[in-house]
């Protein structure tokens, strides 16, 4: 039994983690945040320590052994955006689609169906009962929630069948295909193949039960090299470069000014140096040009972390 099985391996008393089991619908702390590109607020359910403890549990001795298709660069190491950006950066034509209302799309029936499809792959075997555990542990009314550090990696495996089958599509169409979370990305030389592609896409997700997905049409976006391309919030030039953009450029330079001013807030002094660190992950070049224009030493300012006072 699972529930003997995580006993066995963390030394937590069975009983405790069936009472956790029982209540885990109701350990969470429920807060809106504001949403970053949108209108609107972002529910997040934030699980308490005892769960967010066993659905990290689950993650890091079953559902990491499920299949995660090459073409996804959301929640994996070594991997991130700029990554992605990367591989349509030398196509004509772009198309963005948004998946609705993601992760509580995924249920619990979908990830029941998608473990026992993949019982082999899993390092041991799991009961009828087994799968309830796990459905009531990483499930809020059975499905996921945004905030529970087991919600990615599920999220990821689940759409396994529909990476493949799009990645294999797209490939014979001469269509790059990737995926971000909730964000699908189709790139491509060829002109007008795209339209006919979200039609399928369309009726794809109008067929397919596991999951039960939905495009949300307010964040269909076709692009093309005669304008500006996104992908996941970076721009990718004429060029065929990959860049945080001139407008986002522009922000920085201003908040690095009002740095040296000393008008920037301790909040947004610590998204600076957040921020900054990625750049140099995306665009180092562009880092050199802020240490150039600005100094080295007001960009090293800018990255010490301030120190904690102790009381």
């Amino acid at each position: 039994m699972l529930i003997h099985r995580i006993s066995e391996n963390t030394g937590i008393d069975s009983i405790f983690i069936s009472k956790i089991v029982a209540q885990a619908s109701h350990l969470y702390k429920v807060y809106e945040v504001p949403k970053r590109a949108t209108k609107g607020n972002r529910l997040i359910h934030h699980p308490s320590k005892e769960l967010k403890f066993f659905q990290r549990w689950l993650v890091d001795n079953i559902l990491i052994y499920l299949p995660v298709h090459d073409c996804v660069y959301s929640y994996r190491a070594k991997r991130n955006i700029k990554h992605m950006a990367q591989v349509h950066r030398a196509k004509k034509y772009m198309l963005r689609a948004d998946l609705e209302d993601f992760f509580p799309s995924l249920r619990g029936a979908d990830l029941e169906y998608f473990l026992k499809k993949n019982a082999r792959l899993l390092p041991f075997a799991l009961s009828d009962d087994d799968l309830k555990v796990i459905r009531s542990l990483v499930c809020k009314s059975d499905r996921l929630t945004i905030g529970a550090p087991s919600s990615p990696a599920i999220s990821n495996a689940l759409l396994y069948e529909f990476d493949l089958f799009w990645w294999d599509k797209c490939r014979k169409l001469s269509v790059v295909y990737s995926r971000y979370a909730d964000d699908l990305y189709f790139s491509t030389n060829k002109s007008k193949i795209l339209a006919d592609l979200l039609s399928e896409l369309r009726n794809d997700f109008k067929k397919r039960k596991h999951p039960c997905l939905s495009l949300n049409e307010n964040k269909t976006v076709f692009t093309s090299r005669k304008h500006k391309r996104l992908v996941t919030g970076l721009v990718l030039t004429t060029e065929n470069k990959v860049s945080i953009g001139r407008i986002k450029k522009r922000r920085i330079k201003s908040m690095i000014y009002n740095f040296k001013k000393n008008k920037l807030t301790d909040d947004d002094a610590s998204y600076l140096r957040g921020y900054i660190a990625f750049i140099n992950a995306v665009e180092p070049k562009f880092v050199e040009t802020l240490r150039h224009k600005y100094g080295s030493e007001t960009m090293e300012a800018i990255m010490r972390k301030p120190l904690i006072s102790k009381k």
